[in-house]
């Protein structure tokens, strides 16, 4: 891949971890106790990623 794509790649990921780690916080704090990194993932993956995805695209450079 190109770095620029590399970079979005990376920068795609780095998005998507903080909202995890939000969400994390969040049922952390409804818990009253840290409901850990795999849970969070978890509940992302089955009730937000889809959406979250949708509406944050990797931003890609074109193909020549």
């Amino acid at each position: 891949t190109e770095p620029e794509g590399d970079a979005a790649v990376w920068e795609f990921f780095l998005n998507e971890r903080e909202e995890i780690l939000k969400l994390k916080w969040i049922e952390s704090q409804k818990a009253g106790q840290d409901i850990g990194y795999e849970k969070a993932i978890q509940i992302w993956m089955q009730h937000h990623r889809r959406s979250w995805v949708k509406d944050h695209p990797p931003l890609l450079p074109p193909q020549s």
